[in-house]
């Protein structure tokens, strides 16, 4: 019989590893308690006895492994793209200030650049390795600031140089939607 050893205590750097993810997870608790929702979180923690950092950080690894293996990934890329710049752009609309409201309209101006162009080639999209964890990246950026680099080195380039040929257009469109509407209007004062 081979004698077991003692456990050896933890060498300085490991301590200083898990005293450092300690302090995030400590942060996430924060996070979520601070959060409109954390009263309600802290109840079900107290109902399940899960601490909800654990269980926040379960949830992330989830969403982070189904993006991985590409099941869902349309579905959860939507969400992170729809669902908490929808509730930001309110918030700013709500605010007295205009910042907000600038950083979140430039956010939906590429956002929808970007679901445009998405969908001309989805088809080649969907043979690359981990798009939708590379797009809800990319999206996550945005979010945080990237919208306004983006916007500013590119999108707002190309519609300043075809901005004239695009204000035709809108307008040659308009106009014809409105002959449009009123000949279906005659149409149904006729019958």
């Amino acid at each position: 019989r081979v004698p077991s050893r003692p456990a050896r205590p933890p060498a300085p750097k490991e301590r200083d590893t898990m005293e450092a993810v300690k302090a995030q997870v400590a942060q996430v608790r924060q996070y979520l308690l601070k959060s409109s929702v954390g009263p309600k979180l802290k109840q079900l923690e107290d109902q399940a006895g899960v601490p909800i950092e654990y269980a926040f950080i379960a949830l992330l690894g989830l969403v982070v492994l189904l993006l991985l293996f590409g099941i869902g990934g349309s579905l959860i890329s939507n969400l992170v793209g729809f669902l908490y710049p929808t509730y930001c752009s309110f918030k700013a609309i709500e605010s007295d200030g205009q910042d907000d409201d600038t950083q979140w309209l430039t956010y939906w101006v590429v956002y929808s650049t970007f679901v445009l162009l998405e969908s001309f080639v989805d088809v080649l999209l969907y043979w690359i390795p981990f798009f939708y964890a590379i797009k809800v990246g990319l999206l996550i950026w945005l979010m945080k600031g990237g919208a306004k680099t983006v916007y500013d080195n590119i999108i707002k380039d190309v519609l300043k140089k075809y901005e004239s040929k695009i204000d035709s257009a809108v307008g040659a469109m308009g106009s014809s939607a409105e002959a449009l509407a009123s000949e279906a209007e005659n149409i149904s004062k006729k019958d």
